[in-house]
């Protein structure tokens, strides 16, 4: 008994890390908590990033969370091409269909943490090109940097020193940023557990007059 018990928290644990490892299924994962509403939804996108970071009550401001599933479409002239150099929550639940992109031949997203690969790349036409540069509140302070938004567009990188480059090339190799991100937003982020994190963070600030350090 003991030993299929191990067995199944295993494979628990197993399947946790391959949900949160996996682009596609935290995709999936953040579409349907963002559209939830109960307890087994997320708060992160119903009140806003900020809530989502303090759980200050000062900041539960409810929005309409409707366009998530659905999105307006539009047919009119396509007449220019969007690339986007975005975040998770513009990717996580709007479809990339140029449907749903007034006046878009195509569209090209690109995440902050795509600096790994290639440059964006422009494909030639007469059609207008527009860039659309966004961040959630918590990242803008990282990515808003000239010489990074120049490595999405041009392939520019400030070379580093020869240990600071291998250093970077053993953390991409082993270790996943978003990770301990994602984990964390697979096990905790859901409603059910707003009100003892709200609890909590009212005691922090309260007591030692101590936020969310991301804040």
């Amino acid at each position: 008994m003991k030993r299929s018990l191990g067995y199944f928290m295993l494979l628990v644990l197993l399947l946790i890390l391959g949900v949160s490892s996996s682009e596609q299924a935290m995709r999936w994962t953040s579409q349907v908590r963002y559209q939830e509403t109960g307890i087994l939804g997320s708060d992160k996108y119903r009140f806003g990033d900020l809530y989502g970071l303090t759980y200050l009550p000062d900041f539960r401001i409810e929005k309409d969370n409707s366009l998530l599933s659905n999105q307006y479409q539009v047919d009119h002239t396509r007449d220019m091409d969007l690339y986007i150099l975005g975040d998770s929550y513009l990717f996580s639940y709007i479809q990339m269909d140029t449907l749903n992109f007034a006046r878009s031949k195509q569209v090209v997203f690109r995440k902050w943490s795509d600096d790994d690969k290639s440059p964006i790349v422009i494909h030639p036409s007469k059609r207008k090109k527009v860039l659309l540069i966004e961040s959630v509140q918590r990242n803008v302070w990282t990515v808003i940097d000239i010489l990074l938004i120049k490595s999405h567009l041009e392939g520019f990188k400030s070379p580093l020193p020869w240990n600071e480059a291998l250093n970077a090339t053993l953390t991409d190799a082993f270790y996943d940023a978003n990770l301990e991100q994602n984990i964390d937003f697979t096990l905790f982020d859901f409603q059910l557990f707003s009100p003892l994190k709200s609890l909590k963070a009212q005691w922090n600030r309260a007591l030692f007059n101590r936020i969310e350090q991301d804040v």
